[in-house]
């Protein structure tokens, strides 16, 4: 029996051993072994070029940095001593030798010292190839590491074009960036777009992240506690070697978030935590330097911590040097140094150990694994290079010492964690996990003030963190020239929130009564501020609640305590304010201060928000902490009415001195004055304007004193009511409803214009600066001049996604035939619209129809009965406003206000068109035929009553037409109201943003922004006066500006029936079904053509087909219905009449529903 358990055990261990070794076998075959050298030789082209380098050592050189682009390997060599020959270098992929000798990049001369004094390249760590064959090189300038550093150059970021191996650019990191312990040994680069790309530099020493924009041609600098190195996570041990190294930011990988951004996963070296961040925030410069501007001031500065997010850990021995993320598996791969080994974590998952998986793992080949990337095939890269045993012992130069092996991503996860095909149970969304993950539990060490560098944790800390340190502030605030002053009191401790309790003593005197101090003798610090945009810049106290607990005084003179409290005062913040006070629930002390945004105001409106908030904090003090009828009451009854009105005097005086501190504190909060008289009077004014008020309340409320109160927190309803609407009008809602539709960062502008559109769609397009159709990239830039339907049309779009114009632009197939000449390459990222274009889905059966039913008209250009309505209407409006202007009469300029509305509307048909003389007279209206091109054509065609549509989103947040349930009918009624006023001011609104445009944007004043000042011009040679022609004028545009709004707004898009994006949207995503859904047509304007031209007639066909001229399309309307009655779907036209209520109850609609045809 004891032999037959042995024998069992025996066959047990032998099956385990052979299952580990299999295991180890299958994960070390999944890389092989591209290149490797026992030690770094140079391609010497020549003896004498070897004697310019006399320095040089061989066993001086090791590896440390790869980079694959095109053909060839970029292997970095940093100096680390002084027998470094070349910093970069080359290997061609094509050759055949496996320890093949460097060539030198972009030339020998690059890295030659000479007379000219420190070469083109000092010294790289790591380099990055863009999509743009560009090639980033982070030079450190630093030589001789290993023995007497020496800083030759500043650091810098040179850009090399790989087509010609010149220098682009070069840019010298600003000294304020960087420290004299700076080492910037990383980068990564966003390169969506090839003109609007970002250098991410990461300095380990810093520690910090330099962001650097390509077209800004300039960076700042974020700091961040997370950038910091763990004191726990510095202890190394490779091939038996221990060290301590204290590196901080280093490992940096970007995945691609759809929208124009992505997320940056991101470690210090000596640490084992992942953390993540958005460079939506990175690229903020603003956000950034506010944050960096308090950071050597012991205060915390950053509005938007909370994007910084903790992952988890690596566990022990979790040291990782680099990473980066895979965007064809969407894995990100990580180099664990301590152990020898490529680990995988894909983000879908939560960041813990049992979700990341080793892919590679030897003790040979893969000692200290130092730099890692993946190409554009798919496959990893990573240099292994015993850097340790080069810097602590020696490297045996009789084996392999450095090596770079590779093989496929997909085969690498394969039967891993990462592997697509493993289950796992749940989506991890990161961001819920901050709820209850302490942001600091993983790093202790770093709650605490740094002396040496002056930095401080970035994140509050309710807990450990109290007892370390404890900061109470005062938040007195204000503006001296650049500076910003901070008054803090340290070091207070309270028995209980908000008040101290004190036994009365027997006999009660007013020493007692007063016991207590103010407290202004607290410490101050100057901040140095730069980013402050104008003269009159205030801080944003709209929504703050003062809370006056420097004379928190419950005074109940005849009871057995006396509750008084005398400190500083606090302010508590509600939202979105400048100051935000933590309270640590352990103690009441507050942990952090948080500065947001400044807001700039004017002068006025701080006024009035200064009357507001002292108004609003003399009451909430007088009404919450001097209770003056109890107090008289309760004295009476027990001590007698001499008492009683002596503890009235006393609150009255204590509510005065309040009053009055209040006052003065309000004006501590405000930011630069021009001059000492200016701000004099200002201060007179708001205290002579809070003085009245304060007469008109008591005399209105002097009979009872208990209104007061009562008024007091009626205002405070009042406000919070208006205050929580004005919040729901402006926080638009961020998402569509249209599934797939990416969010438009133009909505956000306040200054809705064209160009912002365009500027946005070249952001989340990723057309990569050239012209995207579906997911392919193509150059037209040769073909520009050539483009049948006009230059401007492709000048404009370049950089964009122009899918959806293209289909809709170019009804034969003729245009597609020619795109394989353009093509370039596949886009990176998928679309950020989801519709389609199948080609037996709606839109294309429909096309083919139409074209067919076209075929016996030249639908390429305007017909003759357009053009002649269109010539009328203008010849019209030019006699009747020279008419009006020659009579000086009012009726005459009614009826040319009208033919201008006509002439803008019929001209509209002609900017979908190639470009032609007659689209110019919609200039005449002051509005812009190429700006229209954008926001009509390119914008509100395209994606009808979704949040891409400029004539949707233009009006916003005064007029919404996008069903919401959070909209209030006060929401409602305001959009109502303010629709006239709206309408009326659009020609002018428009002209200032057009020309804005041409100074700020195009740079170019073409004829057609002349083209509005030909009537004021013409009528001003007839006018008795030239003031009567230029009032008469403006009057004419506010007419016609009101119809043109009356007619386009209720034309065919809005009504409770019509989908508008926060609806349900349909399942079937065809591009011409969402045309159909957000328009309806109507019976009594598609009657007549001179309506259709003048009221915006068969509104659906035009928007199916857009360059086709109105009067050949009623030629498409048998192919409509037949393509809707196919697809089931509704052709009925509805009433004028209908559609202008129904526009009105639209702004009013909050109910969601399936608005399909």
């Amino acid at each position: 029996m004891t032999m037959r358990c042995r024998a069992s055990s025996i066959v047990v261990t032998i099956a385990l051993l052979v299952v580990l070794l299999d295991s180890a076998i299958a994960i070390s075959d999944k890389l092989r072994i591209a290149y490797q050298w026992k030690q770094i030789d140079y391609e010497w082209p020549s003896n004498d070029i070897k004697r310019l380098f006399p320095d040089y050592k061989q066993e001086d050189n090791l590896p440390l940095g790869l980079e694959v682009a095109g053909d060839r390997l970029f292997i970095t060599v940093p100096r680390w001593r002084q027998g470094v020959a070349a910093s970069l270098n080359y290997i061609k992929l094509n050759g055949t030798n496996n320890s093949p000798p460097l060539i030198p990049y972009p030339s020998w001369e690059a890295h030659q010292y000479g007379a000219a004094g420190v070469p083109e390249i000092v010294s790289t760590f790591r380099v990055r190839a863009d999509r743009c064959n560009r090639l980033w090189v982070l030079d450190t300038g630093l030589t001789d590491i290993l023995g007497s550093p020496e800083q030759q150059a500043p650091p810098a970021l040179i850009v090399y074009d790989l087509m010609t191996d010149r220098v682009l650019r070069k840019y010298v990191i600003p000294s304020d960036q960087r420290t004299t312990d700076s080492l910037f040994a990383n980068i990564a680069v966003e390169d969506y777009s090839c003109e609007d790309s970002y250098g991410y530099l990461g300095d380990l020493g810093g520690p910090g992240l330099v962001v650097y924009s390509w077209s800004l041609r300039k960076s700042w600098l974020v700091k961040h506690h997370s950038f910091h190195p763990d004191p726990m996570g510095g202890e190394f041990k490779v091939s038996g070697i221990s060290f301590q190294w204290n590196d901080g930011l280093f490992g940096m990988a970007l995945a691609p978030t759809g929208d124009g951004y992505s997320t940056m996963y991101y470690h210090p070296l000596s640490s084992g935590m992942e953390f993540s961040v958005s460079t939506r925030l990175l690229r903020d410069a603003q956000r950034a330097s506010a944050a960096e501007m308090l950071r050597s001031f012991h205060v915390f500065v950053l509005e938007t911590s909370h994007e910084f997010q903790t992952l988890g850990s690596r566990g022990p021995n979790g040291q990782s040097s680099v990473s980066f993320l895979d965007p064809k598996t969407g894995v990100l791969f990580y180099a664990l140094t301590n152990l020898n080994t490529v680990a995988c974590w894909r983000p879908q998952n939560k960041f813990s150990i049992q979700q990341q998986g080793y892919v590679y793992q030897d003790n040979i080949t893969m000692v200290f694994p130092n730099d890692l990337k993946i190409d554009r095939n798919g496959n990893l890269w990573i240099l292994s290079d015993r850097l340790p045993i080069f810097m602590y012992s020696q490297l045996d130069l009789r084996d392999y010492n450095f090596r770079i092996l590779m093989g496929s991503t997909e085969q690498l996860i394969m039967g891993t964690v990462c592997d697509s095909t493993y289950t796992t149970t749940t989506i991890y969304n990161h961001r819920d996990d901050m709820d209850h993950m302490n942001h600091m539990d993983h790093m202790d060490h770093i709650n605490r003030i740094d002396h040496n560098d002056h930095a401080m944790s970035l994140t509050p800390r309710i807990g450990n963190f109290a007892s370390f340190m404890k900061i109470d502030i005062a938040t007195v605030l204000f503006r001296i020239k650049d500076k910003i002053r901070i008054k803090l009191k340290e070091n207070v401790d309270r028995s209980r929130k908000g008040e101290w309790i004190r036994e009365k003593k027997k006999n009660m005197d007013l020493e007692n009564f007063f016991r207590g101090r103010l407290a202004d003798d607290v410490p101050s610090m100057m901040i140095e501020i730069s980013s402050a945009k104008s003269s009159y810049a205030y801080l944003r106290t709209w929504r703050m609640q003062y809370a006056w607990s420097s004379t928190c005084c419950i005074c109940i003179c005849g009871t057995s305590y006396l509750n008084l409290l005398i400190d500083s005062l606090t302010i508590l913040a509600v939202e979105n304010n400048f100051i935000r006070r933590l309270v640590s629930s352990a103690d009441n002390t507050v942990q952090m201060m948080i500065l947001l945004k400044i807001k700039y105001y004017s002068i006025i409106q701080n006024y009035l928000f200064h009357i507001v908030n002292i108004y609003y904090s003399i009451k909430f003090y007088n009404t919450t902490h001097i209770h003056t009828i109890y107090l008289f009451k309760h004295t009476l009854l027990e001590r007698g009415r001499l008492e009683a009105t002596i503890c009235l005097l006393i609150a009255a005086a204590i509510g005065i001195v309040a009053s009055l501190r209040i006052i003065a504190l309000q004006f501590r909060s405000t930011l630069k004055f021009p001059s000492v008289q200016f701000y004099q009077f200002y201060s007179i004014l708001v205290v002579l304007t809070i003085i009245i008020i304060e007469i008109l309340t008591y005399y209105f409320c002097m009979c009872k004193i208990i209104a007061l109160n009562t008024l007091f927190y009626l205002d405070k309803t009042f406000v919070f009511i208006y205050l929580g609407e004005v919040k729901k009008i402006f926080n638009m809602p961020k998402t569509s409803t249209v599934p797939g539709l990416v969010y438009l960062p133009a909505r956000d502008i306040p200054t809705k214009t064209a160009m912002g559109f365009i500027n946005a769609r070249k952001k989340v397009d990723g057309a990569e600066g050239l012209w995207r159709i579906e997911n392919k990239l193509y150059d037209l830039e040769n073909f520009v001049k050539s483009h049948p339907g006009g230059s401007e049309w492709l000048r404009i779009t370049k950089g964009t996604d122009i899918t959806e114009l293209f289909e809709a632009h170019h009804i034969t197939d003729k245009a597609e035939q020619l795109l394989p000449k353009f093509y370039v390459r596949e886009a990176a990222t998928p679309r950020s619209v989801p519709l389609t274009f199948l080609p037996n889905g709606f839109y294309r059966t429909f096309k083919r129809r139409a074209v067919e039913a076209l075929k016996k008209v030249n639908f390429h250009k305007s017909s003759t009965t357009t053009n002649l309505i269109t010539d009328s209407l203008v010849t019209a409006t030019f006699a009747l406003s020279l008419m009006a202007a020659f009579f000086h009469s009012y009726a005459i300029l009614l009826l040319a206000s009208l033919f201008l509305t006509w002439t803008a509307n019929a001209a509209h048909n002609y900017f979908h068109m190639r470009d032609n003389f007659r689209m110019y007279y919609f200039d005449l209206s002051m509005l812009s035929s190429k700006n229209f091109r954008i926001t009509h054509a390119m914008s509100h065609h395209m994606y009808p009553n979704t949040i891409w549509d400029y004539e949707l989103y233009v009006v916003e947040p005064f007029v919404q037409w996008m069903p919401r349930k959070d909209k209030t009918y006060l929401m409602g009624m305001i959009g109502k109201i303010i629709s006239p006023i709206v309408w009326m001011l659009m020609y002018i609104a428009e002209g200032i943003k057009r020309y804005y445009l041409v100074y700020t944007e195009y740079g170019v004043f073409e004829f057609r922004d002349f083209m509005p000042f030909l009537l004021p011009i013409s009528m001003s040679l007839v006018a008795p006066k030239i003031l009567i022609a230029l009032k008469l004028w403006l009057i004419m545009l506010l007419i016609s500006s009101t119809l043109f709004g009356l007619i386009g707004f209720n034309a065919a898009h809005h009504h409770p029936d019509i989908f508008h994006d926060g609806d349900i949207y349909r399942n079937d995503m065809d591009w011409g079904l969402l045309e159909l859904d957000a328009v309806r047509d109507r019976v009594d304007i598609d009657k007549s053509l001179f309506l259709i031209v003048t009221h915006y007639g068969s509104h659906t066909l035009h928007h199916l087909l857009p360059t086709v001229d109105h009067h050949y399309l009623p030629l498409c309307v048998p192919a409509f219905l037949k393509t809707c009655e196919e697809f089931n779907v509704s052709s009925d036209k509805w009433t004028q009449w209908k559609l202008l209520k129904g526009q009105f109850n639209q702004i009013m609609r909050t109910e969601v529903k399936k608005n399909h045809r």
